[in-house]
């Protein structure tokens, strides 16, 4: 049973990297997914506390299986369901979805909670692999590396937001990014689904859409 990271030599460096990779890869979603959805922007911190709940349930299941392998997988499956909600969206005298036939109310409750449950899963992966090098370092000096990291995803993000938003460079970046921290059969599994969820990222995304440094116009 492989219960640590295949990469651990130098373990300080993949803690920092892995909470960049966590923080930008949460204001990416953070900010990508309202304008995908525009039913989940009326509700701002349901990507928030999901990814935080998605990254503690992670760091508690650090005595079981590494699943890190299972994050491209996650991350396609939550791409293609909000590419299907958004292609199934009219607007109308109601909002219609033709993938279930549900009272509108209904509708958005399910929308909602599958987002948050998906979100979680997302994070999963990551909390686990960072429990793992908590564990396995002196907790004051991985606190520090895993501080300095999301500090840097977030200021990296901010740059990336403010001068070129683009949610398909974003999960470039975030796929390599994650690509280092799996073993060689991990990466070979993964990047057929990774390009896959590449495409789905662009045709979700709208071609003539403008991002302001804050939202999605």
């Amino acid at each position: 049973m492989q219960t640590v990271a295949p990469q651990t030599a130098r373990p300080y460096l993949h803690l920092f990297a892995l909470s960049f990779l966590t923080l930008f890869l949460e204001l990416m979603l953070i900010r990508w997914v309202p304008g995908v959805v525009r039913l989940i922007a009326y509700y701002t911190n349901l990507l928030l506390i999901s990814s935080f709940l998605g990254l503690g349930l992670g760091a508690l299941s650090t005595k079981r299986r590494r699943f890190f392998g299972m994050f491209p997988v996650l991350l396609l499956v939550y791409a293609v369901f909000l590419f299907e909600v958004r292609n199934s969206l009219t607007v109308g005298s109601m909002l219609e979805y033709r993938f279930f036939a549900l009272q509108p109310q209904i509708r958005s409750y399910f929308i909602l909670v599958f987002a948050f449950v998906m979100n979680a899963l997302v994070f999963a992966p990551l909390g686990q692999q960072i429990g793992l090098l908590f564990d396995a370092l002196p907790n004051l000096k991985a606190y520090t590396f895993d501080l300095a990291g999301s500090l840097c995803g977030t200021v990296v993000f901010g740059i990336f937001a403010f001068f070129y938003f683009s949610p398909a460079a974003g999960v470039v970046g975030i796929m390599l990014l994650a690509m280092v921290f799996m073993s060689a059969r991990e990466r070979i599994v993964a990047i057929p689904i990774f390009a896959l969820t590449f495409f789905v990222v662009q045709a979700s995304t709208d071609k003539h859409a403008i991002w302001s440094p804050y939202y999605f116009i």
